[in-house]
């Protein structure tokens, strides 16, 4: 399961790197704040932007959504998009491209240390009984 999510964490970053390196990049204005509440009941904010993609205006409300907010009202943001959609653009900043990413290989990182770690206190486990006479 370690090595699994290790190895879907990093096919996602190659397929987002390559996403993202076919996208158009826009300045956007942070517009307004969405408010939202998580499952734990903690307030979480979206930032709504305002940007322009050949004189046509696209509102967007970011799917990453924080406490504190990612961004605030009037502050300008870059965005990226795809020529083909642009209302399905995102905030260009780290945690917006990269969460699932982090998410999967680190999840799976600390699986695999602990397995790690596991078998070794077990081999040695084995070893130390096996030189008491033990096994």
């Amino acid at each position: 399961m370690s090595v699994f999510s290790i190895v879907i964490g990093l096919g996602l970053y190659c397929f987002r790197a390559l996403q993202y390196a076919s996208m158009e990049s826009a300045t956007a204005l942070v517009i307004g704040i969405k408010e939202r509440t998580s499952s734990d009941g903690q307030i979480l904010y979206m930032p709504i932007f305002q940007f322009f993609v050949d004189q046509q205006e696209f509102r967007v409300t970011s799917s990453l959504a924080s406490n504190p907010p990612i961004a605030i009202v009037n502050e300008s943001v870059s965005v990226l998009y795809f020529n083909e959609d642009p209302s399905d653009a995102l905030l260009d900043k780290f945690w917006s491209k990269w969460l699932e990413v982090v998410v999967l290989t680190s999840v799976g990182s600390v699986l695999f240390f602990c397995s790690f770690v596991l078998l070794l206190l077990g081999y040695f486990y084995g070893k130390a009984h096996e030189e008491m006479g033990l096994i």
